[in-house]
């Protein structure tokens, strides 16, 4: 399954699930395959409606028989407070 593929098959999931997406939000949708490139069996869909130092809203998908990697997402300490970064950033 290529990206464009995983994109429109998320939108569609979603659609069914009873979420509305904007046309803009539907270009958001990201496909994570975490680098493994085998996003049939492992990956992660989801589209981000906010991410910031304190709080994400986020939809995931997991297709039939997908799997999400354990990873890990960088954080930094500033002040005492652990910010992480928004995005996938290993595989642990």
């Amino acid at each position: 399954m290529n990206q464009k593929e995983a994109q429109r098959k998320t939108i569609e999931t979603l659609t069914k699930a009873g979420l509305f997406l904007t046309e803009e939000e539907k270009q958001r949708v990201e496909i994570a395959d975490f680098g493994l490139n085998r996003l049939e069996q492992e990956g992660l869909q989801l589209i981000t409606y906010e991410n910031n130092s304190h709080y994400c809203a986020k939809e995931l998908v997991l297709f039939p028989n997908q799997t999400c990697p354990e990873h890990k997402h960088q954080c930094n300490v500033f002040g005492g407070i652990v910010y992480c970064s928004p995005g996938f950033n290993s595989i642990s």
